[in-house]
C-alpha cells in the first residue's frame, strides 16, 4: 500500500490508552477465507435496494456483543416525541460513529446510537442520545445535496463502556478496491423474508450481514452487488486489511441496476480525522 492508502486509526484525547488492535477471523463465522480478497471479475447476482433482485443472500446475525458486529450501530431518531429508523452507523474511533449524511436528515431532536443492538430491546453496550450540535456532515451534501459526498458521522461525549476495538478507514487506490471482496452489516427496517409465507417483521432490531464484491471503482462512488434495504443507509463497506476489517466506503444508495458507497477518497478520510478531534 502508497502512502495514500496509509489507514487512519482514530483516537481521541479521552481515551487514556489505544485500544488492542481487533482480528477478524473469517473462518469464526462460516465465511471462505480465500474470498476476502481479490475475486474473478464475473457476473454477480443478488443486488438490490429497496428490492431485491435474486435469490436473497444476507445473513441474521445472532451475536451481537462480539467482534465486529458489536461495533456496528443501529441509529434511531427522535423527533417531537416520534421514534423511527434513521440508518445504520458503524464505531471507527472510540467517538466517533461514521454514516452516511442523509441518515441525520429530517430535523430530528436527538439520534439514539446503539451499538451490537439485538432482538426483543437488546442493548449489550447501552445506547446514548447524540443532539444536533454533534453531527458532522461533508460540506458538499450538507450544502449541495452531492450524492457522491453523502457522508457524516456523530460524535459522542464519551467511549461505550465495554467496547476498545474499532474499524479502520482507509483510503485505497483503484486496483486495490476493483473486483475485492467487501462487506455491509445493517438493520433493515423490515426483516428480509425468504420465506414469502412467513409474518411480516418490522422492528428494526435485527442485525443482517451479506458480502460480495465491487464491480467498480468511481472517483467517490463504489459499485457493488450486495443485498440491502431501506434502514441499511449508512453501513460501513468494509474489506479485511490484515485481518483488520478496514471501511473503504459507506453505503448510501441502491437501484435496481446496482447499490452504491460514497468512497472513502483522500477529502474524506482527511475529514474523518478532523471529525475524530473535535
Amino acid at each position: 500500500m502508497t502512502g495514500d492508502d496509509e489507514i487512519l486509526r482514530l483516537s481521541a484525547p479521552a481515551v487514556p490508552a489505544p485500544p488492542v488492535p481487533m482480528v477478524f477471523d473469517p473462518v469464526d463465522w462460516g465465511l471462505d477465507p480465500n474470498k476476502m480478497g481479490r475475486v474473478p471479475a464475473e457476473a454477480r447476482s443478488g443486488f438490490g435496494a429497496a428490492a431485491i433482485i435474486g435469490e436473497e443472500d444476507r445473513m441474521r446475525i445472532g451475536l451481537t456483543d462480539a467482534d465486529p458486529w458489536r461495533l456496528v450501530c443501529s441509529l434511531i431518531g427522535h423527533r417531537r416525541g416520534r421514534a423511527y429508523c434513521a440508518g445504520t452507523g458503524t464505531l471507527i474511533g472510540p467517538r466517533l460513529v461514521l454514516t452516511a449524511g442523509h441518515c441525520l436528515d429530517d430535523d430530528p431532536d436527538e439520534i439514539e446510537v446503539i451499538p451490537g443492538r439485538a432482538p426483543g430491546g437488546g442493548m449489550p453496550f447501552g445506547s446514548v442520545r447524540v443532539t444536533p450540535d454533534a453531527f458532522r456532515r461533508h460540506p458538499a451534501w450538507e450544502n449541495d445535496r452531492r450524492e457522491e459526498r453523502d457522508s457524516g458521522a456523530l460524535v459522542l461525549d464519551a467511549p461505550f463502556a465495554g467496547i476498545d476495538t474499532w474499524f479502520a478507514v482507509a483510503d485505497r487506490a483503484d486496483a486495490d478496491l476493483t473486483d475485492w471482496f467487501v462487506s455491509i452489516a445493517g438493520y433493515p427496517e423490515i426483516r428480509p423474508r425468504t420465506d414469502p409465507h412467513a409474518p411480516r417483521y418490522d422492528r428494526g432490531d435485527e442485525l443482517w450481514f451479506h458480502s460480495n464484491a465491487i464491480t467498480r471503482a468511481r472517483p467517490h462512488e463504489l459499485h457493488y452487488a450486495i443485498d440491502t434495504t431501506a434502514g441499511q443507509s449508512g453501513s460501513a463497506v468494509w474489506l479485511y486489511d490484515g485481518g483488520q476489517p478496514t471501511v473503504v466506503g459507506i453505503h448510501a444508495y441502491g437501484s435496481r441496476r446496482r447499490n452504491f458507497a460514497t468512497r472513502i477518497d483522500r477529502d474524506l478520510h482527511a475529514l474523518i480525522g478532523a471529525w475524530s478531534q473535535t
